[in-house]
């Protein structure tokens, strides 16, 4: 989030158009070393350097092993996290890794979730946790590493971290790859060790009665409950989606929809999620794609705070829209903190809405982005695989780069970010009013002071320290989660820092607020 304290905008960029001050003419190409390396997703970071995920194929007959790897905020490789930009990965050839989820927490390590699969099909998920610079953390699991009980093959979709460093893992759990998934969920104490007050031993299946279910995407409540969203599928092909409220013990909650759950297929047989948004309301807003015939389309699901459709939004809780095209698979989402909701397809087009699901006809071509509008340099690049908003809300896609594939007899295929301009929420009719201000102490200070502040409203909060010039220089914490109260913490200036004026930015859902600080 960009703060302006006073001018004017010299320029203004197009939202939905090709930021051409990025890269080259709007894209920057990057590639790991990988052999034939396949992009999946990616995580913005706070500081706007980007983690990308996926699979490289290694040889003998091209088994995928999973790679975890970082870019600069330019798009480029990041020789300073693992080795060469690339996290270390356990693996065991000729095993198969893919079905990933990753999570930051709010001290910058790293959560990523892969699978490895048999060729029995029995699929052992192996979490991972790596400090900011791309190394195991051997503070966790077994030098970094933990896996999950394998007495049931388990799929992972989604990762959350609690407050209290808590780590909850969803997905899918079966006996066997050929037997219908149960909707499961792990919670794994801070050191990775099961979490034996979470259902039965750390492990809660939770049964909703269809023919196979996942849990494809978790977010927390300020109450600490948890909305999850599932993946059903009848025996006869029918899709649909479970929303559910799971308790702290792990327990779907009586009190959401009907007995903790509430099941939707509105006729279609494709329904996906691909992220949960729960609006300062209480409201559940879901993003993702639906279909039937072979033909998928955007679509926005709203519910309300007690688990039931809410029939003020679209047509029965649901809104879709219909672009033309066969191909409108959903692979990323982002939500602004003005309501509006960003999704990017396989096609490489984004779509805008606003809060009501309709198109925003402000951002690019009446709400939309397609390939097409790029120029003929960018013919080269396939599908999109993932969205990201940087902190001044421009947006930036994970795309496939088909250029050099086979080249000189080789699989070498590049990866290409690009970016988007988007509209600027920096005015104050775009933030509600912060209700306190800050305290500083000491102030001047020499290298620790003590921030204290209120939160009125429980959710997210990003605190950054900026230079005289509003640039940002440290974020000291990341969108970690606060309960309505005061809060009084220590931070610490970047030993480098020149002594001079600072200032401190706390984001919130109460709005912003800014606090000035010396350090002398």
């Amino acid at each position: 989030m960009l703060i302006l304290f006073s001018g004017q905008w010299a320029a203004f960029a197009q939202p939905g158009s090709l930021d051409t001050t990025f890269g080259t003419g709007g894209k920057t190409d990057f590639y790991l070393g990988l052999t034939n390396q396949y992009v999946f997703g990616m995580k913005v970071l706070p500081d706007n350097k980007m983690l990308v995920y996926g699979q490289e194929y290694v040889s003998p007959n091209g088994r995928p092993k999973a790679f975890l790897a970082r870019l600069t905020q330019e798009g480029k490789v990041d020789s300073t996290f693992g080795v060469n930009g690339l996290a270390p990965i356990y693996y065991e050839y000729p095993l198969w890794t893919d079905q990933f989820a990753i999570a930051v927490q709010p001290d910058g390590k790293i959560i990523f979730i892969y699978n490895m699969s048999n060729l029995d099909l029995h699929y052992t998920a192996v979490v991972t946790r790596y400090t900011a610079d791309g190394a195991f953390d051997d503070t966790f699991g077994v030098d970094g590493i933990v896996f999950l009980p394998d007495d049931l093959s388990f799929l992972p979709y989604s990762v959350v971290v609690a407050p209290d460093g808590k780590i909850l893992i969803g997905g899918g759990a079966s006996t066997a790859w050929y037997v219908p998934r149960n909707c499961t969920i792990y919670r794994l104490n801070p050191d990775g060790s099961l979490d034996n007050t979470f259902g039965n031993d750390g492990r809660s299946i939770l049964q909703v009665g269809t023919y196979t279910e996942h849990i494809v995407a978790m977010e927390m409540q300020p109450d600490g409950k948890i909305v999850g969203v599932g993946r059903t599928q009848s025996q006869t092909n029918i899709g649909g989606i479970v929303v559910m409220r799971i308790t702290d013990e792990g327990n779907m909650d009586p009190s959401f929809g009907f007995n903790g759950h509430i099941i939707k297929n509105y006729g279609y047989t494709v329904l996906q999620v691909k992220k949960i948004n729960i609006l300062p309301d209480g409201k559940i807003l879901l993003a993702g794609d639906i279909g039937k015939n072979g033909k998928n389309d955007y679509c926005l699901y709203k519910f309300d705070s007690a688990g039931m459709v809410d029939t003020d939004f679209g047509t029965n809780g649901i809104k879709v829209i219909d672009l033309g095209s066969d191909t409108e698979s959903v692979t990323g989402v982002c939500f602004q903190p003005d309501g509006k909701t960003i999704l990017s397809s396989y096609n490489l087009s984004v779509l805008k809405m606003v809060e009501d699901g309709s198109l925003d006809n402000g951002f690019g071509d009446d709400g939309t982005f397609f390939k097409s509008d790029l120029p003929v340099e960018f013919d080269s690049l396939g599908s999109c695989e993932d969205i990201g908003l940087l902190s001044d809300n421009k947006i930036v896609l994970l795309v496939h780069n088909l250029a050099g594939y086979a080249a000189n007899g080789q699989n070498i295929r590049q990866s290409t970010i690009i970016r988007l301009n988007n509209e600027i929420l920096s005015d104050s009719k775009d933030l509600p009013k912060p209700t306190a201000a800050a305290e500083i102490f000491p102030n001047p200070a020499s290298g620790v002071f003590t921030l204290k502040y209120t939160i009125d409203k429980s959710g997210p909060v990003t605190i950054k320290l900026t230079d005289a010039s509003g640039k940002s220089v440290k974020t000291l914490l990341s969108n970690a989660h606060r309960t309505a109260g005061v809060y009084e913490e220590q931070y610490r200036f970047a030993p480098a820092s020149a002594p001079g004026l600072f200032s401190v930015v706390i984001e919130s859902k109460d709005g912003v607020q800014v606090k000035g600080v010396v350090k002398n």
